[in-house]
């Protein structure tokens, strides 16, 4: 009689499955017991065991014990409860005592005898997984880094401005015009000083707030954002009805917000600035689009906006890292960001993110 894996290569979907025993995934039959039944080559080789030292093992025995309840519910989601197919990340340990990390996809079948048995492919996952480890450690190491440089620059930056405004207030009678214009560049390039701190510290925090997604209400992110650009900026926005929640960072959000509809209103020459705000949804996006009436961008400065301390306009105040911000924030949440703008016609930039609750919007917007 043939084993389980030989009946399940015969059927008629066998010629796949024959490629894939023979392919690099590994493809092993386990009982409903959880004892493997076989193996492929593949298999053999990732965890340094024979065939026959393999078949007839549990499962278990080669797993790494912290994943051990993880297995045996996956094993009942298949038995007991049902399922047809589960996917699972967990960790074997090798003949040599070596933990790998593996991507485990697992599908339920019925022998000829309706004997029930499962088809699992596995995948090394070890490589990723320790990238992914030390990309993150080299983040906190950058971000720790940044916050202590930050920390570093903020007290001299706050003396030099205090001391500058306490002069300038103290000795007005006393200083020629001159001086006073000395004063204000003191001032200027010292509160200048400030938003670079403050933007190196909204780098370092993508990372963080990148983890933790959840659905943010956008019609009060939008506003929030409004209320910090109004108190500097002449104009006005207009909102759309209809609004939902995106899946996405409000800290992140409010500052993407606020920094698209800050210079929307900074580079505009009009007699009435206006950014209005619209969104269309493809589901599972939502394009959330801010169209200004300002003086709109060459096809070069569009390019090269949201490169690192590139500057369109120097004859506006800005350091360049404000775009940098926006982009690595907005694919921090898994969007996108695009910039249609032409000289003398004004900007719109559209950012695509995905959709929170869709009860909350008005889907024919």
């Amino acid at each position: 009689m043939k084993d389980a894996l030989d009946m399940c290569l015969s059927g008629v979907w066998g010629a796949s499955l024959s490629a894939l025993a023979a392919g690099p995934a590994g493809l092993v039959t386990v009982d409903a017991e959880g004892i493997f039944t076989k193996v492929n080559d593949a298999f053999c080789n990732l965890l340094g065991y024979s065939r026959d030292e393999l078949i007839g093992k549990a499962f278990n025995a080669v797993s790494h014990p912290d994943d051990w309840e993880k297995g045996l519910v996956s094993l009942k989601q298949l038995v007991v409860d049902g399922a047809e197919a589960i996917s699972l990340q967990k960790r074997y340990i090798t003949k040599t005592n070596q933990v790998i990390y593996v991507a485990l996809y697992t599908t339920r079948l019925v022998d000829q005898q309706g004997g029930v048995f499962f088809l699992s492919q596995v995948t090394d996952r070890t490589g990723e997984v320790m990238t992914a480890r030390l990309v993150k450690s080299h983040v906190a190491s950058i971000k720790e880094f940044a916050d202590i440089c930050a920390h570093q620059l903020k007290a001299p930056q706050r003396t030099i401005l205090g001391m500058a405004e306490s002069l300038k207030e103290d000795a007005a009678d006393r200083l020629t015009e001159e001086e006073k214009s000395y004063i204000d560049f003191i001032i200027m390039k010292a509160e200048f000083m400030q938003e670079i701190i403050d933007t190196v510290r909204s780098l370092t925090e993508i990372s963080v707030g990148a983890e933790t997604l959840v659905d943010v209400d956008v019609g009060e992110a939008l506003l929030e954002a409004w209320s910090d650009v109004a108190v500097s900026r002449r104009g006005k926005v207009r909102i759309g009805t209809g609004l939902g929640s995106i899946r996405g960072n409000k800290t992140m959000l409010v500052q993407v917000f606020g920094n698209i509809m800050d210079n929307a209103l900074k580079f505009n020459t009009s007699d009435e600035p206006e950014v209005s705000v619209t969104t269309t949804i493809h589901l599972p996006i939502v394009r959330m689009s801010f169209t200004d009436n300002g003086v709109g961008m060459p096809p070069h400065v569009v390019e090269r906006m949201f490169g690192t301390f590139y500057r369109g306009n120097a004859s506006f105040p800005g350091h360049g890292i404000g775009g940098a911000v926006v982009k690595s924030m907005v694919e921090a949440m898994g969007g996108a960001i695009e910039v249609e703008s032409a000289e003398g016609s004004g900007t719109c930039v559209s950012i695509d993110l995905f959709m929170g609750s869709i009860n909350a919007w008005e889907v024919s917007s």
